[in-house]
């Protein structure tokens, strides 16, 4: 574990791994939707601007911020040389989530991975979560949808043909799937 220049803490491996090394299992408290709420709205409320939380599958999240081990201190990157794994235990049949090596990874390099970051009721804090991982292919933000980050509050006007008027507007979401950005106009009304 050190110190980075911009990102807080990082792992480095203190000899070199192959191509899909174990490197740590996620750990953590495992927590279910209404609690992932409960502890995000208390974040929000006393302005915590680091999460350790990972979806381990519909409806279930790990929270590494008080019980977790240094899989926590693994930086997001755009060009990471880990990525994580999910595998049920044979012995407990519990679901595991690991970080394993995508590539080579020499040594004294940082570890990283793709946070492919979910908002979970956070988006209004969506600049919090900008990328600082400084490679060539940045994305400039750790969500995984970047659109909405990218188009996050910027203010349009939409001009409408029936009725010969320009409304303003602000985007407020998109979806990747109907590559459609969700409008709040200014008077309130939604639009997709």
């Amino acid at each position: 574990v050190f110190l980075t220049e911009n990102r807080g803490h990082g792992v480095r491996m203190t000899q070199p791994l192959r191509k899909g090394n174990f490197v740590v299992e996620y750990a953590g408290e495992v927590i279910d939707t209404s609690e992932l709420q409960h502890r995000m709205e208390a974040s929000r409320e006393s302005g915590e601007q680091h999460f350790y939380i990972m979806e381990m599958g519909p409806g279930l999240f790990i929270d590494a911020r008080r019980k977790g081990n240094h899989a926590r201190l693994l930086n997001s990157c755009c060009e990471p040389n880990c990525e994580t794994q999910k595998w049920r235990d044979a012995a407990t049949g519990e679901v595991r989530i690991g970080i394993f090596t995508s590539r080579d990874v020499p040594l004294a390099e940082e570890l990283t991975y793709d946070y492919m970051f979910e908002h979970y009721g956070l988006s209004g804090m969506a600049q919090g979560f900008k990328c600082q991982c400084g490679a060539k292919n940045c994305r400039g933000t750790m969500d995984v949808n970047p659109e909405r980050k990218r188009d996050w509050g910027r203010r349009l006007e939409v001009f409408w043909e029936g009725d010969g008027v320009f409304y303003r507007g602000s985007v407020t979401g998109y979806s990747t799937s109907s590559g459609k950005h969700t409008i709040m106009y200014d008077d309130g009304d939604t639009e997709r």
